[in-house]
């Protein structure tokens, strides 16, 4: 073939290669991109690189939701990173490329080229060049996306499957003769298909001769590696090589060319190809296993001969070892015929509906869904395990299971709840009730095939780049109330329908307003605060309450809307935003709440409950942040002394009495916060004689403490320990308390309680 020939079907084959990214990543830009000027001379540039050429989306005028990069690559000059950074700075600083993020499509010659320049990308040099391009992106924290195509210039060939037996070989239909006849057709042209074993290794050296046009008629290709299932099938082939047909669905290869036959002994002659031409054969169902395997032995290659160069020897020798037995594994094989004629339109159109039909069908018969893939995330396999692992010491965590294993009954939580009850913790109550799984559970291929979650409130980062001695505190941190929200949520799905109002208003709340009401009681029993590592879960204690909350919170649901005047209608549509949700929280009397939580209960039992607008009023930072955070025994403890100002440690009779120390201890210190204590201290803390005497709610029983204006106050301390840690927390978040000056401390008078 001419070099201008060979050229000119080279960039027809990188148009076909680009179209499918785009059509199979749901983008709708101008199908006649790639016959401007600039698109011609980009592709021109591409397929005559020598060693290696980028162009950009912008310079072949493809307008599209993404920002891509094309990386023709044979080998690295020693420039290469640098350039790539420089081009997708570029491309981050256009105007039009806000909330873009960048594909890098690197095509490649053979495998071994693809392992160089994944792994130049995992390499130091290469984090930094991400690191920097990001932060060329600005405020729109997007990604850097790394995607590979094979394209090798073959020369003419056979190719074949070698060292097989005819009589191993399945047929269908079924053969009627001796096994060294001729099975004459019955029909012309009729259809067949045979079933084999054959070695993996051949089908991933046929893969790494010919490239990506092995799978044209699969109907996924191009579509981005599978997680978790690539991981498992690389894990099996370098690990288990002798178990990997057992653990393998198996390889399907359609042929069409019409003269195929098995007419030899020991192989199969899939086609004789010419110098870089059309394939009449394809894997139409398998495309996964073969780029997962073809990636994972050249690896193990490449690896080989780094030790090698390194002078490692018994490294090396294990590593040969370890490519001879994976070369041995075997897969399943099937093989179907449906001979193409050319010879009519009809019969073409015909054979190519048919084709598409059996591929369709091959590629849905188990399909993967967001959830499953998302289980398999590096993150998620660490939370799982984390989770798994504190059960087995005896903590009360839920267990993170795949889909439709949860069950709440055994503390089982499948992902997407996981990620619904996170939306509501975080805030969100619109996008709990609103968003799919496909967008919850949304992943970005990052550079060497690992996926990140793109919702960060979700998935976190720094969970999964927490070391082992954090994953606990940063768990309860983000995490540490979402049990809780998935057992309200479920029980306001069970027992909703039992609640009867003649509301309008109300009754549209019930119907709609599941997470509404998740979100509240999470930030409720919360105080607001967006850090969960204090979150004590109640759920138990307040289940039999639940469905009066539900009630109340319809109720003043409604009531705010019908204040706000901007929800003439209540529909679905209303609660996949947050706005009412916020207006809500922001004037729901808490005092009613607190009377339905706290009727009949325990003194040592009562929950501390304040409104947002008290919590919000006194500038109370998140516990979470350093300098603002109590530290405080899990579960409470009686105070037998405490320590002022880094004094000697007095005694106290109770933890009632500390708490009356320590506020007169600060009025004492902090003059003149008198009324900012009065507003956010409502139930606990008062100026008013009769209310005292008359023993409301906290004030039940109260101790006179003077203030800084030689004015009584009276301090409520009829509440458990915890709540009395939070109401000192209150205080001293309000007034900037002098950090490590307040300290309870157990009877042995060692353990600490609580301090500032």
């Amino acid at each position: 073939m001419s070099e201008n020939r060979m050229r000119a079907r080279r960039i027809e084959n990188y148009k076909e290669y680009i179209r499918n990214i785009l059509s199979n990543r749901d983008i709708d830009c101008d199908e006649t991109w790639w016959d401007s000027e600039e698109a011609q001379k980009a592709l021109n540039l591409l397929v005559r690189a020598e060693k290696w050429e980028i162009c950009s989306s912008v310079q072949m005028g493809i307008d599209s939701s993404e920002n891509f990069l094309f990386l023709k690559f044979t080998e690295d000059s020693g420039s290469l990173l640098a350039a790539l950074e420089e081009e997708a700075c570029r491309l981050a600083n256009m105007p039009e490329s806000a909330e873009k993020n960048i594909y890098v499509i690197c095509i490649v010659d053979n495998m071994k080229s693809r392992v160089f320049l994944e792994r130049l990308f995992l390499s130091a040099e290469g984090k930094t060049m991400k690191k920097n391009i990001r932060k060329e992106m600005k405020a729109w924290k997007g990604t850097v996306n790394f995607l590979y195509i094979l394209d090798n210039s073959y020369n003419e060939q056979d190719i074949k499957l070698t060292n097989v037996n005819r009589f191993e070989f399945i047929q269908m239909p079924p053969m009627k003769c001796h096994i060294n006849w001729e099975n004459k057709d019955e029909a012309e042209g009729s259809n067949r298909g045979y079933v084999t074993s054959v070695h993996l290794y051949q089908l991933i050296d046929i893969y790494n001769r010919i490239g990506d046009k092995l799978f044209k008629r699969n109907v996924r290709y191009g579509l981005n590696e599978q997680l978790g299932v690539d991981r498992a099938i690389k894990d099996t082939l370098r690990n288990s090589p002798g178990e990997f047909w057992f653990k393998n669905n198996g390889i399907t290869i359609l042929v069409e060319r019409p003269d195929f036959r098995l007419d030899r002994v020991e192989e199969v002659l899939l086609e004789h190809i010419s110098e870089y031409g059309d394939l009449h054969f394809s894997v139409i169902n398998g495309a996964q296993t073969i780029t997962a395997s073809a990636q994972c032995l050249y690896e193990m290659e490449y690896d080989l001969k780094e030790c090698k160069n390194k002078g490692e020897t018994e490294e090396a020798a294990k590593l040969e070892e370890k490519i001879r037995q994976s070369k041995n594994a075997k897969v399943l094989l099937r093989i179907i015929h449906i001979p193409h004629s050319a010879q009519a339109a009809e019969s073409e159109s015909d054979s190519t509906r048919e084709v598409n039909e059996i591929s369709v069908a091959l590629n849905r018969q188990k399909p993967i869904k967001a959830e499953d893939i998302a289980f398999a995330s590096p993150f998620v396999v660490k939370l799982a395990a984390f989770l798994e692992r504190e059960q087995m010491n005896g903590k009360r965590y839920f267990r993170l299971v795949k889909r439709g294993e949860g069950n709440i009954a055994r503390r089982t939580v499948d992902l997407v709840d996981f990620a619904r009850a996170r939306k509501a913790c975080a805030g969100y109550p619109g996008d709990a009730r609103s968003k799919g799984t496909n967008v919850l559970l949304s992943s970005r291929n990052d550079t060497g095939g690992e996926y990140s979650f793109q919702d960060k409130t979700i998935f976190v980062p720094e969970w999964l780049e927490a070391e082992d001695e954090q994953e606990a505190e940063i768990f309860e941190k983000y995490y540490g109330a979402v049990y809780f929200a998935v057992r309200v949520a479920d029980f306001y799905g069970k027992n909703v329908k039992k609640i009867i109002t003649d509301n309008p208003a109300a009754a549209a709340v019930l119907q709609n307003g599941k997470w509404y009401f998740t979100t509240y009681m999470v930030q409720l029993f919360n105080g607001y605060r967006s850090d969960y590592s204090q979150f004590t879960d109640c759920f138990e204690l307040i289940r039999d309450k639940l469905k009066d909350m539900m009630e109340l919170f319809a109720e003043l649901c409604g009531a705010a809307a019908q204040l706000s005047g901007n929800y003439p209608v209540l529909d679905s549509n209303t609660f996949k935003k947050d706005e009412l949700y916020l207006l809500t929280r922001n004037v729901a009397d808490v005092s009613r709440f607190a009377q339905i939580v706290n009727n009949s209960l325990e003194d040592d039992e009562k929950i501390d409950l304040v409104s947002y607008r008290e919590a919000a009023a006194g500038d109370r930072r998140p516990s979470a942040e350093p300098d603002t955070q109590a530290q405080k025994a899990p579960g409470g403890g009686k105070a037998k002394f405490i320590k002022l100002n880094n004094g000697p440690a007095e005694r106290v009779n109770s933890t009632a009495h500390a708490m009356v120390k320590t506020v007169q201890y600060v009025l004492d210190n902090y003059p003149g916060h008198e009324e900012e204590i009065l507003t956010n201290g409502t139930d606990w803390f008062t100026d008013d004689r009769a209310r005292a005497e008359e023993g409301y709610g906290y004030l039940r029983r109260s101790v006179e403490v003077t203030g800084s204006d030689g004015k009584t106050y009276w301090v409520g301390t009829h509440s458990n320990s915890v709540v009395k840690y939070n109401q000192i927390d209150l205080i001293c978040s309000l007034l900037h308390v002098k950090k490590h000056s307040i300290s309870w401390i157990a009877i042995d008078g060692k353990t600490p309680l609580f301090s500032w």
